[in-house]
């Protein structure tokens, strides 16, 4: 059961379409561990105490203004944290008792918004971070959200663009409380990786973990609904696999060229992977287009104002005019 500090709870967090599901199967696939569907019931606590990043019917900022008073009159937020933590770990506690489990694993991949705060609520709660090739969640996220709509990228801003740093900002800040992995050398190395992770979580290493597709689990509603549930065990040729979706377009491929630029060599170094050799292989996909890199910044910036969509405008009128006049160019030269 879950301790009065985190004891026996673990948490998952990623960019969503991580591969965070497939993790999360393989662990659930231990006798001793429990988990469910997405749960999600820390981020409504916590981003209370948040002056940003909240929408409601009422006015969720003043609520949060308000909450921020009440709690300040009780000397200070440990208090708070203390009520979120009894409310948490009483909810956790009733499905690992439903369950007849004693670990809980709470995979939640846009907890990257709060591991710090996570860290302060469960002290002795563990916590594994999951990176997957940032072009290869881009590619991901393309391919199974935005598909033929460019303008639907807008939504995924922030799973793109601020959960990188926001994760390794975390693993940082939680130290030894958290391990990374890496979702390549877990599907093509399945039982190293999870030895290690089992030693770090205090689990004995149980060999069905690589085999999840074997057990008697239902299917989740939240998190992949696809490849998960298809193969019994991981499949390692889907590491690749972002280059033919990129492909697919040139608009696709220079977001891609876009993606990495945007995240610079540091931060892609510090979540696990070389810079020089992604920035190589994307050479090999496609190229760069400016009206691409023109609507790339407009559908991520974080207020996209009518000023960006002019430039846009203005980009594409361009881009159009150009090859009108390419086309001409040619037809004539041909009389």
């Amino acid at each position: 059961m879950i301790g009065p500090r985190g004891e026996n709870l673990i948490f998952l967090v990623s960019q969503p379409r991580a591969g965070s599901t497939l993790l999360q199967r393989m662990l659930h696939a231990h006798p001793d561990v429990h988990s469910t569907s997405e749960p999600w019931i820390m981020l409504p606590p916590v981003f209370a105490l948040k002056s940003s990043g909240l929408t409601a019917d009422y006015d969720a900022k003043l609520a949060s203004r308000a909450l921020r008073l009440f709690v300040s009159d009780l000397n200070g937020e440990q208090i708070y944290w203390s009520a979120v933590r009894r409310s948490a770990r009483f909810l956790y506690n009733a499905a690992l008792r439903r369950a007849g489990k004693r670990v809980f694993l709470d995979k939640t991949p846009r907890y990257y918004f709060i591991l710090p705060e996570l860290g302060r609520v469960f002290p002795q709660a563990k916590f594994v971070v999951l990176f997957r090739n940032p072009l290869a969640v881009l590619a991901s996220v393309l391919d199974t959200w935005v598909e033929d709509r460019p303008s639907q990228l807008r939504f995924f801003r922030n799973d793109l663009v601020s959960a990188p740093r926001l994760l390794v900002a975390g693993l940082k800040e939680l130290g030894n409380r958290a391990v990374p992995v890496q979702y390549e050398s877990l599907v093509e190395s399945p039982e190293s990786v999870l030895r290690r992770l089992c030693g770090f979580l205090e689990l004995g290493y149980c060999e069905q973990m690589v085999r999840y597709g074997d057990a008697q689990q239902a299917q989740w509603k939240l998190g992949d609904q696809g490849t998960v549930y298809e193969q019994r065990r991981p499949i390692p040729s889907r590491t690749s696999r972002w280059k033919e979706i990129l492909g697919r377009s040139s608009l696709w491929a220079s977001w891609g060229h876009e993606y990495l630029r945007l995240l610079g060599p540091d931060l892609v170094e510090r979540m696990g992977y070389s810079y020089e050799a992604l920035a190589s292989e994307m050479s090999h996909v496609g190229t760069r287009s400016r009206l691409a890199g023109v609507t790339w910044q407009v559908l991520t910036s974080p207020e996209s104002d009518w000023s960006s969509w002019a430039r846009l405008w203005i980009a594409g009128f361009r881009a159009w005019h150009r090859g009108r006049r390419s086309l001409k160019k040619r037809w004539y030269g041909r009389q």
